[in-house]
């Protein structure tokens, strides 16, 4: 073998195990980076079946975008919550376990919008009710199953008022891998109380503040619902049973409970407590991401580059 040649294989015997070195240590970093850019899912749990606790069932899909003006009792596509609505043990709930269609089967779609709802702060459900009752939709949010007066059948009466004030935004998110949040995560109220939810969205996408497992001869679905689309606040009323229960409550735009924004309302003692809402219950499947300034194995680097150097000074002197 030629002198150059010798030369050229000793450099590429070299450049391999430098070039495997610098590869073996950009790697971790890069993972590393991805995850902070992009942590995932926290509660692994979310969305996904797990054996013996419906609470992570999450078939939710997100509201549908509101009806072109003049399309009047449109039904809106929603998808069914009814896997998540067995949470809290209702019996009326139970009864109508499986059924499909939208929110509002039984009361009706969204009406159509009035372009003078009012302005975007301040929203309250007592206002006009679209053409269906305990039903809000404007280009500001919604309110699903408003109901400030009619008593569940085991209530003989409104045992008092609860006020609750909800903040919700991405400056609540509880840690690694949230991404948005409600600025408390779990509400208790007595039974039979009369609750005005007021939601504020300190963000410029929309939250939502939803409640699963209400009765349903009187919340249609089963649920009371506020959406706040961007900065604003919206109001509405609801009245909870006499049974002591916890409820779930969360976000349901898209991949938002994933990302932090799950809790739950207790009424009276509560129920069992619910898996994976942050800062009150570990997640079911948690997720597990590298410390933050983690020292990087450096000795595969300097092994690959030592074996190279060798080789390659051993070329040389043949």
């Amino acid at each position: 073998m030629s002198r150059c040649a010798q030369l050229a294989l000793a450099a590429l015997l070299l450049a391999l195990p430098l070039t495997t070195a610098a590869l073996l240590l950009a790697l971790p970093l890069t993972a590393a980076g991805q995850l902070r850019e992009d942590p995932g899912d926290p509660h692994g749990d979310h969305g996904m079946p797990m054996p013996g606790d419906p609470a992570v069932a999450d078939p939710h899909a997100g509201h549908a975008p509101p009806p072109p003006r003049g399309a009047r009792h449109a039904p809106a596509p929603h998808t069914d919550h009814d896997a998540v609505d067995a949470l809290a043990g209702d019996g009326a709930a139970a009864g109508d376990a499986g059924a499909h269609a939208d929110h509002d089967a039984g009361a009706g779609a969204h009406a159509d919008h009035d372009a003078g709802a009012g302005a975007h702060t301040g929203h309250d459900a007592g206002g006009a009710h679209h053409g269906h009752r305990g039903m809000v939709l404007d280009a500001d949010g919604m309110v699903m199953n408003h109901n400030p007066d009619e008593l569940p059948r085991d209530c003989p009466r409104v045992a008092g008022d609860v006020e609750l004030r909800v903040r919700a935004g991405r400056s609540f998110a509880a840690g690694h891998g949230l991404a948005w949040g409600y600025d408390v995560s779990e509400w208790q109220v007595p039974p039979c109380s009369r609750v005005r939810v007021t939601l504020e969205n300190e963000d410029a996408v929309r939250h939502q503040w939803m409640v699963h497992g209400l009765p349903r001869y009187l919340y249609p679905k089963g649920m009371f619902t506020i959406e706040v689309n961007g900065p604003g606040t919206r109001s509405a009323s609801f009245i909870v049973p006499s049974g002591d229960a916890t409820y779930l409550v969360h976000c349901d735009v898209p991949h938002h409970m994933e990302k932090g924004m799950k809790g739950q309302l207790v009424v009276g003692a509560g129920g069992e407590t619910l898996p994976s809402v942050p800062r009150v219950s570990a997640a079911l499947v948690p997720d597990r991401y590298p410390s933050d300034g983690a020292a990087t194995p450096w000795w595969p680097a300097a092994l690959a580059a030592g074996l190279g150097v060798a080789l390659s000074l051993g070329l040389l002197r043949a």
